[in-house]
């Protein structure tokens, strides 16, 4: 499993099937533009998993809210 942070790799534990890990991000990584087309949204986190078969799924989540 990869997970990300804003496009910064996450740094995760593995305990049998379940994963976690941490990610600190500053206060004022919220008000930070994005990009021309869209202002501060929070922190997006994605993750992509890729199972012994070959297949890969992945998912995202913007969290902090939307500014």
């Amino acid at each position: 499993m990869k997970v990300h942070v804003n496009g910064e790799p996450a740094t995760m534990q593995q305990t049998g099937a379940r994963f976690t890990g941490r990610a600190v991000v500053p206060a004022n990584e919220h008000e930070r533009i994005h990009s021309v087309w869209r202002g501060s949204y929070g922190s997006i986190v994605t993750a992509v998993v890729r199972l012994e078969d070959g297949r890969a799924a992945g998912a995202y989540m913007v969290t902090g809210g939307i500014g």
